[in-house]
């Protein structure tokens, strides 16, 4: 049985179908461990008086599912920036262990412009990085992300995008050359992998220890605040568009002026009241659904194990 605060029926953990879907218990074991998170951010957000709305999977699961979708496996929210930038300056002090709040400041390496609550007793890691030493916290984790305005023009829309991409490369090609992990099966030859681990290991262990941030990561933020002193029709998750050229994630700010509370398993969540905008513009016909993978398909989970227990080196990272 997972460990959380907030208390389960033992029906929950029962394999179930949805959807032509089979429920297993480990997937239910994982959505308990987001469950509990949740609720702990929505205690902070309460206690804050803090708005946040459910987003992309988690938006589409309380409109069609009244819960998870069931091939899914995480939760999303966002933020309007100001209630997110209040929420980060109070928030590691508000989360205690085995909560941890990440971000790029609280977890150097994580690389994460926007934030997560890790539960650190978890696992979730991608398992094709599971011969790389990740120092940061890679427990099973609820995502945050705040909402910034978007430039009405097209053009200057596409080129903004465009340059937020360029630089979280830049950010991931520092990361991989200094302090993000070391690779185990490298395809070097024996000496030259020897001197690439010892030369990461030591820029690692310096910048850690200084508590130096990547370089890039103010410049990201800042890049993807540029326009919220403009006045925009659209804002989104800025710090995560992967696709610089599609209005996808443009989303209406009108359509966020009201909010309504919808299920969402055992809780209710805030969610724009024009909904079905927000869905349409992520999913197209969202009311309709084909069964499949979950987009987190590569991930290694252990709800009962810390994620250091299969770090190579045993680094404690993110506490």
């Amino acid at each position: 049985m997972v460990k959380t605060n907030f208390q389960f029926p033992q029906s929950f953990f029962y394999e179930e179908e949805k959807c032509g879907y089979k429920i297993s218990t480990q997937m239910k074991e994982i959505w308990a461990i987001n469950l509990d998170l949740l609720n702990e951010f929505m205690d902070v957000c309460k206690k804050y008086d803090l708005q946040f709305w459910a987003d992309a999977g988690t938006l589409l699961g309380c409109a069609r599912h009244k819960g998870f979708i069931p091939w899914d496996d995480d939760i999303d929210l966002v933020m309007p920036r100001k209630d997110f930038d209040k929420f980060c300056k109070i928030a590691k002090k508000e989360f205690k262990y085995p909560y941890f709040f990440q971000t790029e400041k609280t977890d150097i390496g994580s690389l994460k412009w926007f934030a997560k609550i890790c539960n650190s007793e978890t696992t979730s890691m991608f398992k094709n990085f599971m011969d790389r030493e990740f120092t940061f916290n890679q427990g099973i984790a609820i995502d945050i992300m705040p909402l910034d305005n978007i430039p009405d023009d097209k053009t200057e829309r596409i080129a903004f995008f465009k340059q937020l991409n360029e630089l979280q490369d830049r950010a991931r090609k520092f990361a991989n050359t200094t302090y993000r992990y070391v690779f185990h099966s490298d395809k070097s030859n024996k000496s030259i992998k020897v001197i690439k681990n010892v030369m990461k290991v030591f820029f690692r262990s310096i910048l850690i220890i200084l508590r130096i941030p990547n370089p890039y990561h103010k410049k990201i933020s800042s890049m993807s605040q540029k326009y919220n002193h403009t006045r925009c029709k659209c804002f989104g998750t800025n710090i995560f568009k992967p696709e610089p050229e599609s209005d996808k994630g443009c989303l209406e700010i009108s359509d966020f002026e009201e909010t309504v509370l919808l299920p969402f398993e055992m809780f209710e969540l805030p969610c724009p009241k024009n909904y079905n905008n927000v869905l349409q513009n992520y999913y197209g016909t969202w009311n309709e659904y084909v069964s499949g993978g979950s987009y987190h398909s590569n991930v290694f989970y252990d709800t009962n194990n810390s994620y250091k227990k299969y770090i190579h080196n045993n680094s404690t990272g993110g506490k």
